[in-house]
């Protein structure tokens, strides 16, 4: 997938693609992943997709993620 389509699809729909970043994040936690494995592993998915100011929150009940999308909104789930 080139870079120009990932762009595209992080502008269009940056909280399906959080919503599918914390659904991994919830299959670590699920399959015995350490906490810092899922902060780090999250983190470096966002990167991926060119989010920026990432902040993720895990503890082994709730994952928090904040991160601010290419068009500069901050979304939070």
């Amino acid at each position: 997938m080139s870079a120009e389509i990932i762009q595209h699809a992080v502008h269009d729909t940056p909280d399906l693609i959080l919503n599918c970043i914390l659904d991994m994040g919830e299959i670590l936690l699920s399959s015995g992943a350490e906490v810092l494995r899922v902060e780090d592993t999250l983190t470096r998915l966002c990167k991926a997709y060119n989010f920026q100011n990432i902040n993720v929150f895990c503890i082994t009940s709730c994952i928090v993620l904040t991160a601010n999308s290419g068009d500069d909104r901050i979304i939070t789930q």
